[in-house]
């Protein structure tokens, strides 16, 4: 990224709401080929990981995903930006009609590195703004969920998002089905 601070709302919007393709490039592009991802649910180490967190991501909630930028902050030396982000989440068999969408909101700490195309994302930290520091302070519980659980939710999510999406068009095509067969014996 040349200019953080114009760069990094369509980053994020592609990050968030992107199709599989510029949803690859933008990784590619952004992110260090050893970069990692630290959220409390999991941790991603490198660009193939991060890309299939935010694919799955992007496969569980509907396109119509609404995020907004609350508060950017970036450090003087550019090699850090703090983000307070609210993400309205709405997944695919969520009741949207009859329930208002949750706001997921986050902090999220970007710091990058320097590359000869510009300013790349070395690591992402997301903290999610809940009681995450309290389970972090339970004997034995913090340090096992801290470095066992999240690793291997992060695994699970890598490896489940190619049969995630399959399962997903299934319902898709049979939803589209029965709409079609619907409206042709009417």
């Amino acid at each position: 990224m040349q200019n953080l601070d114009k760069d990094l709302d369509q980053t994020i919007e592609t990050l968030l709401r992107g199709d599989y393709a510029s949803l690859k490039l933008v990784v590619k592009r952004c992110f260090t080929e050893d970069a990692v991802f630290d959220h409390p649910f999991l941790v991603a180490t490198g660009r193939n990981q991060i890309f299939e967190v935010y694919r799955y991501w992007n496969s569980v909630c509907t396109k119509d995903l609404r995020f907004r930028i609350n508060q950017r902050v970036i450090s003087a030396s550019g090699d850090q930006v703090a983000l307070h982000l609210s993400e309205w989440i709405t997944p695919h068999f969520y009741p949207s009609a009859l329930l208002p969408s949750p706001v997921l909101h986050l902090i999220i700490i970007l710091q990058f590195v320097d590359t000869p195309r510009g300013k790349v994302i070395c690591r992402q930290e997301d903290h999610p703004l809940w009681l995450e520091s309290l389970v972090y302070q339970i004997p034995v519980i913090g340090p096992l969920y801290k470095q066992g659980w999240r690793r291997f939710v992060g695994a699970a999510i890598v490896k489940a998002t190619p049969f995630l999406d399959h399962v997903l068009g299934e319902v898709q095509d049979a939803t589209k089905s029965t709409r079609s067969n619907a409206k042709l014996q009417q």
